[in-house]
């Protein structure tokens, strides 16, 4: 498979803003920077992703903290899973327009390091990974069921009060695979951010 950068220069609601409310959301706090008096936090990211190229993608991604609080720099284990489809014009002659789908699961454990405004994590474990086509593609090396090594490293950090960059990238021996998701913003609400992102797989 070719890889494929996309830049996308558009609307990004975030869930974040000001520098205490873009800690919060992203630690699990409240709003106001408070937490609860609980020993361990968890969060639940959703996502959905289109492209004009014929792809598109949902994740979910469950993050606990077993022994501290969220916003504290600690040990954490994560669940994640995806489902989506791609399409694309095979190099093979006569084939023509294909329509990849896949599904993705992973278990990781990690650190993460957690100070004023920023945030940074990283994660080791298994992926298992589903690539199904529409029409047999003798170029496509990718298809059938795979179990591997998944690596990730995220990122969050505020600049200022009323901006935002964070990152993610992880790697997987699935058919060494990678993946890389940078995006930043300025604040326009208490809860929304405008800017850039790309996108590279």
């Amino acid at each position: 498979m070719r890889s494929v950068v996309h830049v996308i220069i558009a609307s990004i609601a975030c869930l974040a803003a000001p520098r205490a409310f873009a800690q919060g959301w992203y630690t699990g706090s409240g709003a106001n920077g408070t937490t609860s008096d609980g020993s361990f936090g968890a969060s639940i990211d959703a996502s959905l992703t289109g492209t004009s190229k014929g792809a598109t993608h949902g994740g979910l991604i469950g993050t606990i903290a077993p022994f501290t609080k969220l916003e504290e720099s600690g040990v954490r284990a994560r669940l994640g899973g995806i489902l989506g489809n791609y399409t694309y014009v095979s190099a093979t002659p006569a084939v023509g327009t294909v329509v990849g789908r896949e599904a993705t699961v992973s278990a990781l454990v990690g650190y993460e390091w957690v100070s004023q405004g920023s945030s940074v994590a990283a994660y080791i474990g298994v992926e298992g990974q589903n690539r199904t086509l529409s029409k047999p593609d003798p170029s496509n090396k990718v298809t059938g069921t795979a179990v591997g090594v998944k690596a990730s490293l995220d990122f969050m950090m505020n600049p200022t009060a009323n901006t935002m960059v964070s990152g993610n990238m992880t790697y997987s021996s699935n058919n060494n695979a990678y993946y890389g998701r940078f995006k930043a913003g300025m604040a326009m609400t208490d809860k929304i951010f405008v800017g850039p992102e790309m996108l590279v797989l």
